[in-house]
Protein backbone atom coordinates (compact mmCIF):
# COMPACT_ATOMS: atom_id res chain seq x y z
CA UNK A 1 0.00 0.00 0.00
CA UNK A 2 3.03 2.27 -0.06
CA UNK A 3 2.18 3.74 -3.45
CA UNK A 4 -1.39 4.43 -2.37
CA UNK A 5 -0.17 6.06 0.85
CA UNK A 6 2.09 8.32 -1.16
CA UNK A 7 -0.79 9.26 -3.40
CA UNK A 8 -2.94 10.02 -0.38
CA UNK A 9 -0.26 12.22 1.14
CA UNK A 10 0.20 14.19 -2.04
CA UNK A 11 -1.61 17.45 -2.59
CA UNK A 12 -3.48 15.86 -5.47
CA UNK A 13 -5.82 14.09 -3.07
CA UNK A 14 -8.69 16.30 -4.18
CA UNK A 15 -8.10 15.23 -7.76
CA UNK A 16 -8.61 11.66 -6.59
CA UNK A 17 -11.70 12.72 -4.65
CA UNK A 18 -13.35 14.13 -7.79
CA UNK A 19 -12.40 11.25 -10.03
CA UNK A 20 -13.40 8.62 -7.50
CA UNK A 21 -16.89 10.06 -7.18
CA UNK A 22 -17.25 10.39 -10.94
CA UNK A 23 -15.94 6.92 -11.72
CA UNK A 24 -17.87 5.19 -8.95
CA UNK A 25 -21.08 6.93 -9.93
CA UNK A 26 -20.72 5.93 -13.58
CA UNK A 27 -20.13 2.28 -12.76
CA UNK A 28 -22.73 1.75 -10.01
CA UNK A 29 -25.62 -0.38 -11.22
CA UNK A 30 -26.53 -3.85 -12.38
CA UNK A 31 -23.93 -6.20 -13.80
CA UNK A 32 -25.57 -5.70 -17.19
CA UNK A 33 -24.96 -1.95 -17.01
CA UNK A 34 -21.36 -2.56 -15.95
CA UNK A 35 -20.86 -4.93 -18.88
CA UNK A 36 -22.29 -2.35 -21.26
CA UNK A 37 -19.95 0.31 -19.86
CA UNK A 38 -16.93 -1.94 -20.34
CA UNK A 39 -17.69 -2.24 -24.06
CA UNK A 40 -16.81 1.42 -24.53
CA UNK A 41 -13.50 1.32 -22.64
CA UNK A 42 -10.10 1.49 -24.26
CA UNK A 43 -7.34 -0.43 -22.54
CA UNK A 44 -5.88 2.71 -20.98
CA UNK A 45 -9.29 3.82 -19.73
CA UNK A 46 -9.82 0.44 -18.12
CA UNK A 47 -6.39 0.54 -16.48
CA UNK A 48 -7.05 4.03 -15.14
CA UNK A 49 -10.48 3.18 -13.75
CA UNK A 50 -9.17 0.00 -12.19
CA UNK A 51 -6.42 1.94 -10.42
CA UNK A 52 -8.86 4.60 -9.25
CA UNK A 53 -11.23 2.02 -7.80
CA UNK A 54 -8.40 0.16 -6.11
CA UNK A 55 -7.40 3.48 -4.58
CA UNK A 56 -10.98 3.94 -3.45
CA UNK A 57 -10.89 0.59 -1.65
CA UNK A 58 -7.75 1.69 0.18
CA UNK A 59 -9.23 5.05 1.18
CA UNK A 60 -12.38 3.35 2.49
CA UNK A 61 -10.31 0.97 4.59
CA UNK A 62 -8.44 3.94 6.10
CA UNK A 63 -11.86 5.33 7.18
CA UNK A 64 -10.44 8.84 7.58
CA UNK A 65 -11.18 9.77 4.00
CA UNK A 66 -14.37 8.56 2.32
CA UNK A 67 -15.19 10.32 -0.96
CA UNK A 68 -18.37 8.32 -1.58
CA UNK A 69 -20.36 8.66 1.63
CA UNK A 70 -23.51 9.05 -0.44
CA UNK A 71 -22.89 5.76 -2.22
CA UNK A 72 -22.61 3.08 0.47
CA UNK A 73 -23.86 0.44 -1.96
CA UNK A 74 -20.57 0.83 -3.82
CA UNK A 75 -18.95 -1.56 -1.35
CA UNK A 76 -21.18 -4.36 -2.65
CA UNK A 77 -20.21 -4.01 -6.31
CA UNK A 78 -16.58 -2.88 -6.08
CA UNK A 79 -15.08 -6.41 -6.19
CA UNK A 80 -17.13 -7.30 -9.28
CA UNK A 81 -16.15 -4.06 -11.03
CA UNK A 82 -12.46 -4.59 -10.23
CA UNK A 83 -12.62 -8.16 -11.53
CA UNK A 84 -14.30 -7.09 -14.76
CA UNK A 85 -11.84 -4.25 -15.32
CA UNK A 86 -8.88 -6.52 -14.62
CA UNK A 87 -10.22 -9.08 -17.10
CA UNK A 88 -10.73 -6.36 -19.71
CA UNK A 89 -7.20 -5.03 -19.26
CA UNK A 90 -5.45 -8.38 -19.32
CA UNK A 91 -7.58 -10.18 -21.88
CA UNK A 92 -7.10 -13.95 -22.08
CA UNK A 93 -4.22 -13.98 -19.56
CA UNK A 94 -5.57 -11.99 -16.58
CA UNK A 95 -3.15 -13.40 -14.02
CA UNK A 96 -0.01 -12.10 -15.70
CA UNK A 97 1.23 -8.62 -14.73
CA UNK A 98 1.22 -5.82 -17.27
CA UNK A 99 4.79 -4.63 -17.36
CA UNK A 100 5.58 -2.24 -20.17
CA UNK A 101 9.29 -2.86 -19.73
CA UNK A 102 9.14 -6.66 -19.87
CA UNK A 103 9.24 -8.84 -22.96
CA UNK A 104 6.76 -11.40 -21.60
CA UNK A 105 4.14 -13.47 -23.40
CA UNK A 106 1.92 -10.42 -23.89
CA UNK A 107 4.24 -9.20 -26.65
CA UNK A 108 4.18 -12.39 -28.73
CA UNK A 109 2.18 -12.54 -31.93
CA UNK A 110 0.18 -15.50 -30.64
CA UNK A 111 -0.78 -13.78 -27.37
CA UNK A 112 -1.83 -10.57 -29.11
CA UNK A 113 -3.95 -12.50 -31.59
CA UNK A 114 -5.61 -14.57 -28.85
CA UNK A 115 -6.40 -11.44 -26.87
CA UNK A 116 -7.83 -9.67 -29.93
CA UNK A 117 -9.97 -12.72 -30.73
CA UNK A 118 -11.32 -12.87 -27.17
CA UNK A 119 -12.33 -9.20 -27.33
CA UNK A 120 -14.12 -9.76 -30.65
CA UNK A 121 -16.06 -12.70 -29.23
CA UNK A 122 -17.08 -10.54 -26.27
CA UNK A 123 -18.48 -8.00 -28.68
CA UNK A 124 -20.37 -10.77 -30.48
CA UNK A 125 -22.38 -11.50 -27.35
CA UNK A 126 -24.19 -8.15 -27.58
CA UNK A 127 -24.07 -7.52 -31.33
CA UNK A 128 -27.06 -7.21 -33.63
CA UNK A 129 -27.40 -9.30 -36.80
CA UNK A 130 -25.48 -6.92 -39.04
CA UNK A 131 -22.68 -6.31 -36.54
CA UNK A 132 -22.43 -10.06 -35.92
CA UNK A 133 -21.85 -10.64 -39.61
CA UNK A 134 -19.15 -7.95 -39.76
CA UNK A 135 -17.41 -9.25 -36.63
CA UNK A 136 -17.36 -12.82 -37.93
CA UNK A 137 -15.93 -11.61 -41.24
CA UNK A 138 -13.27 -9.64 -39.36
CA UNK A 139 -12.33 -12.65 -37.22
CA UNK A 140 -12.07 -14.82 -40.34
CA UNK A 141 -9.93 -12.26 -42.17
CA UNK A 142 -7.56 -11.92 -39.22
CA UNK A 143 -7.19 -15.68 -38.90
CA UNK A 144 -6.45 -16.08 -42.62
CA UNK A 145 -3.96 -13.20 -42.56
CA UNK A 146 -2.09 -14.69 -39.60
CA UNK A 147 -1.98 -18.14 -41.21
CA UNK A 148 -0.55 -16.69 -44.43
CA UNK A 149 2.02 -14.65 -42.50
CA UNK A 150 3.19 -17.76 -40.63
CA UNK A 151 3.27 -19.70 -43.90
CA UNK A 152 5.53 -17.06 -45.41
CA UNK A 153 7.90 -16.79 -42.44
CA UNK A 154 7.71 -20.09 -40.59
CA UNK A 155 6.54 -20.63 -37.03
CA UNK A 156 6.75 -17.17 -35.45
CA UNK A 157 3.84 -17.46 -33.04
CA UNK A 158 6.16 -17.14 -30.02
CA UNK A 159 8.25 -14.38 -31.57
CA UNK A 160 7.94 -10.95 -29.87
CA UNK A 161 6.17 -8.55 -32.18
CA UNK A 162 8.98 -6.03 -31.70
CA UNK A 163 11.23 -8.42 -33.64
CA UNK A 164 8.90 -8.76 -36.62
CA UNK A 165 10.48 -6.68 -39.36
CA UNK A 166 9.61 -5.11 -42.70
CA UNK A 167 11.44 -7.92 -44.49
CA UNK A 168 9.11 -10.47 -42.85
CA UNK A 169 6.13 -8.39 -43.91
CA UNK A 170 7.56 -8.26 -47.44
CA UNK A 171 7.70 -12.08 -47.55
CA UNK A 172 4.05 -12.10 -46.52
CA UNK A 173 3.24 -9.61 -49.30
CA UNK A 174 5.05 -11.71 -51.92
CA UNK A 175 3.19 -14.85 -50.84
CA UNK A 176 -0.24 -13.21 -50.93
CA UNK A 177 0.14 -11.17 -54.12
CA UNK A 178 2.44 -13.25 -56.30
CA UNK A 179 2.21 -16.89 -55.17
CA UNK A 180 -1.40 -16.98 -53.98
CA UNK A 181 -2.32 -14.49 -56.71
CA UNK A 182 -4.77 -12.58 -54.49
CA UNK A 183 -5.91 -9.06 -55.25
CA UNK A 184 -4.37 -5.91 -53.79
CA UNK A 185 -7.71 -5.17 -52.12
CA UNK A 186 -7.56 -8.47 -50.24
CA UNK A 187 -3.93 -7.86 -49.31
CA UNK A 188 -4.79 -4.41 -47.96
CA UNK A 189 -7.50 -5.97 -45.76
CA UNK A 190 -4.94 -8.44 -44.37
CA UNK A 191 -2.48 -5.65 -43.57
CA UNK A 192 -5.17 -3.56 -41.88
CA UNK A 193 -6.18 -6.45 -39.64
CA UNK A 194 -2.64 -7.47 -38.69
CA UNK A 195 -1.82 -3.84 -37.89
CA UNK A 196 -4.62 -3.89 -35.31
CA UNK A 197 -2.45 -6.21 -33.20
CA UNK A 198 0.28 -3.56 -33.12
CA UNK A 199 -2.23 -0.83 -32.29
CA UNK A 200 -3.50 -2.91 -29.39
CA UNK A 201 0.04 -3.52 -28.12
CA UNK A 202 0.88 0.19 -28.40
CA UNK A 203 -2.18 1.10 -26.31
CA UNK A 204 -0.91 -1.20 -23.60
CA UNK A 205 2.65 0.20 -23.85
CA UNK A 206 4.00 -3.21 -24.85
CA UNK A 207 5.33 -2.16 -28.25
CA UNK A 208 6.78 1.18 -29.29
CA UNK A 209 7.30 0.48 -33.00
CA UNK A 210 4.83 0.92 -35.84
CA UNK A 211 3.29 -2.01 -37.65
CA UNK A 212 5.65 -3.40 -40.33
CA UNK A 213 2.59 -3.93 -42.56
CA UNK A 214 2.03 -0.20 -43.05
CA UNK A 215 3.21 1.31 -46.33
CA UNK A 216 4.17 -1.91 -48.12
CA UNK A 217 4.56 -1.37 -51.86
CA UNK A 218 2.51 -3.52 -54.22
CA UNK A 219 4.06 -2.73 -57.62
CA UNK A 220 3.74 -5.62 -60.02
CA UNK A 221 0.89 -7.17 -58.07
CA UNK A 222 -2.24 -8.55 -59.62
CA UNK A 223 -4.41 -5.53 -60.51
CA UNK A 224 -7.87 -5.23 -59.06
CA UNK A 225 -10.50 -6.69 -61.37
CA UNK A 226 -12.81 -4.14 -62.95
CA UNK A 227 -16.19 -5.70 -63.49
CA UNK A 228 -18.37 -4.78 -66.45
CA UNK A 229 -22.03 -5.38 -67.29
CA UNK A 230 -23.14 -8.34 -69.38
CA UNK A 231 -23.58 -7.77 -73.11
CA UNK A 232 -26.72 -8.72 -75.03
CA UNK A 233 -25.04 -11.85 -76.36
CA UNK A 234 -23.97 -12.85 -72.85
CA UNK A 235 -27.47 -12.25 -71.50
CA UNK A 236 -28.85 -14.53 -74.22
CA UNK A 237 -26.37 -17.22 -73.19
CA UNK A 238 -27.19 -16.77 -69.50
CA UNK A 239 -30.89 -17.16 -70.21
CA UNK A 240 -30.34 -20.73 -71.44
CA UNK A 241 -27.62 -21.81 -68.99
CA UNK A 242 -30.25 -23.50 -66.82
CA UNK A 243 -33.22 -25.33 -68.29
CA UNK A 244 -36.56 -24.06 -67.05
CA UNK A 245 -38.43 -27.36 -67.34
CA UNK A 246 -36.17 -29.47 -65.13
CA UNK A 247 -34.88 -29.51 -61.55
CA UNK A 248 -32.80 -26.47 -62.58
CA UNK A 249 -35.94 -24.36 -62.76
CA UNK A 250 -35.15 -22.48 -59.53
CA UNK A 251 -31.71 -21.56 -60.86
CA UNK A 252 -33.33 -20.26 -64.03
CA UNK A 253 -35.76 -18.17 -61.99
CA UNK A 254 -33.05 -16.84 -59.64
CA UNK A 255 -30.90 -15.82 -62.62
CA UNK A 256 -33.66 -13.80 -64.26
CA UNK A 257 -34.73 -12.31 -60.94
CA UNK A 258 -31.18 -11.02 -60.49
CA UNK A 259 -31.10 -9.63 -64.03
CA UNK A 260 -34.41 -7.76 -63.73
CA UNK A 261 -34.15 -6.52 -60.12
CA UNK A 262 -30.49 -5.52 -59.75
CA UNK A 263 -30.34 -7.27 -56.37
CA UNK A 264 -27.18 -8.63 -54.86
CA UNK A 265 -27.06 -12.43 -54.93
CA UNK A 266 -27.29 -12.80 -51.14
CA UNK A 267 -30.34 -10.49 -51.09
CA UNK A 268 -32.31 -12.69 -53.48
CA UNK A 269 -31.42 -15.89 -51.67
CA UNK A 270 -32.52 -14.47 -48.30
CA UNK A 271 -36.03 -13.51 -49.46
CA UNK A 272 -38.80 -15.29 -47.52
CA UNK A 273 -42.41 -15.91 -48.49
CA UNK A 274 -43.56 -13.21 -46.07
CA UNK A 275 -41.35 -10.75 -47.99
CA UNK A 276 -43.53 -11.14 -51.10
CA UNK A 277 -46.67 -9.02 -51.46
CA UNK A 278 -49.20 -8.56 -54.26
CA UNK A 279 -51.26 -5.39 -54.71
CA UNK A 280 -53.14 -3.62 -57.47
CA UNK A 281 -49.77 -2.35 -58.66
CA UNK A 282 -48.29 -5.84 -59.09
CA UNK A 283 -45.93 -8.03 -57.09
CA UNK A 284 -43.34 -6.54 -54.73
CA UNK A 285 -40.57 -8.05 -52.63
CA UNK A 286 -38.73 -6.79 -49.57
CA UNK A 287 -34.96 -7.33 -49.81
CA UNK A 288 -31.87 -6.41 -47.81
CA UNK A 289 -33.02 -7.01 -44.22
CA UNK A 290 -29.58 -8.50 -43.59
CA UNK A 291 -28.03 -6.43 -46.32
CA UNK A 292 -24.54 -5.17 -46.97
CA UNK A 293 -25.47 -1.63 -45.89
CA UNK A 294 -28.36 0.13 -44.16
CA UNK A 295 -29.52 1.37 -47.55
CA UNK A 296 -29.83 -2.23 -48.81
CA UNK A 297 -33.25 -2.51 -47.17
CA UNK A 298 -35.77 -1.67 -49.88
CA UNK A 299 -38.99 -2.73 -51.58
CA UNK A 300 -38.75 -3.63 -55.28
CA UNK A 301 -41.39 -4.43 -57.90
CA UNK A 302 -41.03 -7.91 -59.45
CA UNK A 303 -40.95 -8.07 -63.24
CA UNK A 304 -44.45 -8.99 -64.50
CA UNK A 305 -43.07 -11.91 -66.52
CA UNK A 306 -41.75 -13.52 -63.31
CA UNK A 307 -44.60 -12.83 -60.88
CA UNK A 308 -46.61 -15.93 -61.85
CA UNK A 309 -43.50 -18.10 -61.53
CA UNK A 310 -42.85 -16.80 -58.02
CA UNK A 311 -46.48 -17.35 -56.99
CA UNK A 312 -46.20 -20.99 -58.06
CA UNK A 313 -42.86 -21.31 -56.27
CA UNK A 314 -44.10 -20.08 -52.89
CA UNK A 315 -47.72 -21.28 -52.83
CA UNK A 316 -47.04 -24.26 -50.51
CA UNK A 317 -44.38 -22.62 -48.32
CA UNK A 318 -44.69 -21.33 -44.77
CA UNK A 319 -44.50 -17.52 -44.40
CA UNK A 320 -41.10 -17.76 -42.67
CA UNK A 321 -39.62 -20.09 -45.30
CA UNK A 322 -36.96 -18.92 -47.75
CA UNK A 323 -38.35 -19.03 -51.27
CA UNK A 324 -35.43 -20.95 -52.82
CA UNK A 325 -34.84 -24.59 -51.94
CA UNK A 326 -31.05 -24.20 -51.95
CA UNK A 327 -31.24 -21.60 -49.19
CA UNK A 328 -33.70 -23.63 -47.12
CA UNK A 329 -31.48 -26.71 -47.22
CA UNK A 330 -28.38 -24.77 -46.23
CA UNK A 331 -30.25 -23.08 -43.40
CA UNK A 332 -31.41 -26.45 -42.06
CA UNK A 333 -27.82 -27.72 -42.14
CA UNK A 334 -26.62 -24.60 -40.34
CA UNK A 335 -24.34 -23.64 -43.21
CA UNK A 336 -23.26 -20.10 -44.06
CA UNK A 337 -26.12 -17.88 -45.19
CA UNK A 338 -24.21 -16.13 -47.94
CA UNK A 339 -22.22 -19.06 -49.28
CA UNK A 340 -24.80 -20.49 -51.67
CA UNK A 341 -23.83 -23.11 -54.27
CA UNK A 342 -25.79 -21.33 -56.99
CA UNK A 343 -22.94 -18.90 -57.60
CA UNK A 344 -20.51 -21.78 -58.13
CA UNK A 345 -22.86 -23.54 -60.54
CA UNK A 346 -23.38 -20.33 -62.48
CA UNK A 347 -19.66 -19.56 -62.72
CA UNK A 348 -18.82 -23.10 -63.80
CA UNK A 349 -21.30 -23.06 -66.68
CA UNK A 350 -20.70 -19.48 -67.76
CA UNK A 351 -16.90 -19.82 -67.70
CA UNK A 352 -17.10 -23.00 -69.76
CA UNK A 353 -18.53 -20.88 -72.59
CA UNK A 354 -16.90 -17.48 -72.05
CA UNK A 355 -13.41 -16.94 -70.64
CA UNK A 356 -13.46 -13.40 -69.28
CA UNK A 357 -12.60 -12.54 -65.67
CA UNK A 358 -14.17 -9.08 -65.97
CA UNK A 359 -17.67 -10.59 -65.81
CA UNK A 360 -19.29 -12.71 -63.12
CA UNK A 361 -22.73 -13.14 -61.59
CA UNK A 362 -22.42 -9.70 -59.97
CA UNK A 363 -22.29 -8.26 -63.50
CA UNK A 364 -26.08 -8.61 -63.48
CA UNK A 365 -26.14 -5.81 -60.91
CA UNK A 366 -23.80 -3.73 -63.08
CA UNK A 367 -26.18 -4.35 -65.99
CA UNK A 368 -29.12 -3.11 -63.92
CA UNK A 369 -27.11 -0.03 -62.94
CA UNK A 370 -26.50 0.70 -66.62
CA UNK A 371 -30.23 0.39 -67.30
CA UNK A 372 -30.93 2.84 -64.46
CA UNK A 373 -28.55 5.34 -66.08
CA UNK A 374 -30.35 4.98 -69.41
CA UNK A 375 -33.75 5.37 -67.71
CA UNK A 376 -32.82 8.92 -66.68
CA UNK A 377 -34.10 8.66 -63.10
CA UNK A 378 -33.33 11.23 -60.44
CA UNK A 379 -30.43 10.36 -58.13
CA UNK A 380 -32.57 9.58 -55.09
CA UNK A 381 -34.89 7.20 -56.93
CA UNK A 382 -31.95 5.49 -58.61
CA UNK A 383 -30.23 5.03 -55.25
CA UNK A 384 -33.40 3.55 -53.74
CA UNK A 385 -33.82 1.00 -56.53
CA UNK A 386 -30.15 -0.01 -56.38
CA UNK A 387 -30.01 -0.08 -52.59
CA UNK A 388 -26.97 2.18 -52.42
CA UNK A 389 -28.26 5.10 -50.35
CA UNK A 390 -31.27 7.22 -49.58
CA UNK A 391 -33.85 4.49 -48.99
CA UNK A 392 -34.74 5.73 -45.46
CA UNK A 393 -36.90 2.68 -44.80
CA UNK A 394 -37.66 1.65 -41.22
CA UNK A 395 -37.42 -2.00 -40.23
CA UNK A 396 -41.05 -2.58 -39.24
CA UNK A 397 -43.48 -5.41 -40.11
CA UNK A 398 -45.72 -2.93 -41.96
CA UNK A 399 -43.07 -1.76 -44.36
CA UNK A 400 -43.86 -4.20 -47.19
CA UNK A 401 -47.60 -3.60 -47.26
CA UNK A 402 -47.10 0.14 -46.85
CA UNK A 403 -44.75 0.39 -49.83
CA UNK A 404 -46.53 -2.05 -52.11
CA UNK A 405 -49.88 -0.25 -51.93
CA UNK A 406 -51.14 3.23 -52.61
CA UNK A 407 -48.92 6.08 -53.72
CA UNK A 408 -45.64 4.43 -52.73
CA UNK A 409 -46.35 1.32 -54.76
CA UNK A 410 -47.44 3.35 -57.76
CA UNK A 411 -44.29 5.49 -57.68
CA UNK A 412 -42.03 2.46 -57.30
CA UNK A 413 -43.75 0.73 -60.21
CA UNK A 414 -43.43 3.80 -62.43
CA UNK A 415 -39.73 4.17 -61.63
CA UNK A 416 -38.99 0.49 -62.21
CA UNK A 417 -40.95 0.42 -65.46
CA UNK A 418 -38.71 3.19 -66.79
CA UNK A 419 -35.78 0.86 -66.15
CA UNK A 420 -37.54 -2.13 -67.71
CA UNK A 421 -38.32 -0.05 -70.82
CA UNK A 422 -34.62 0.31 -71.63
CA UNK A 423 -33.30 -1.69 -74.57
CA UNK A 424 -31.34 -4.32 -72.61
CA UNK A 425 -34.20 -4.96 -70.18
CA UNK A 426 -36.66 -5.40 -73.05
CA UNK A 427 -34.27 -7.98 -74.48
CA UNK A 428 -34.27 -9.88 -71.16
CA UNK A 429 -38.08 -9.77 -71.00
CA UNK A 430 -38.29 -11.16 -74.53
CA UNK A 431 -36.04 -14.06 -73.57
CA UNK A 432 -38.18 -14.82 -70.51
CA UNK A 433 -41.49 -14.74 -72.40
CA UNK A 434 -40.07 -16.74 -75.31
CA UNK A 435 -39.13 -19.64 -73.05
CA UNK A 436 -42.47 -19.60 -71.19
CA UNK A 437 -41.17 -21.53 -68.14
CA UNK A 438 -43.45 -23.66 -66.01
CA UNK A 439 -42.95 -24.62 -62.37
CA UNK A 440 -41.86 -28.17 -61.74
CA UNK A 441 -44.23 -28.36 -58.76
CA UNK A 442 -41.68 -30.03 -56.49
CA UNK A 443 -41.38 -27.16 -54.05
Amino acid sequence: MTNRTNIREQSGVYYWHCNLNKTAGSLIGSSKAIKKSLKTFSIRQAQRRRDILQGLIYFQKEQDFNPVEVLPQLQLVLPDIIERLQSYVDGPTPNQPLDSNSNDNHTTLKALYERWEVLQHRRLNNADAKETKNLKNSIGTMKTALELFLEANGNLTDCPVSKITKSMAAKFRDLVLFKKNMSTKRFAAFCTHLSKLWTDAQERDLVFTDSPFLGLKTEGAKPEKKRRPFTKAEVTLISVLFEHNTKEYEDWLATHLLLTSGCRREEVFRVKKKDIAVSEHGMFMLVGEEGKTEAALRVLPVHPSLSTEIELLIQHLDPEALIFKDSREREQKGEAKYSDPFGKRFSKRFNSRIKDDTVCLHSARHLFGTAIDHADLDDRTAAQLAGNSGSNLKRTPMILSRYSKGKNGEQLKEAMFKVWETDIMKHIATLILYQQPASNGDN
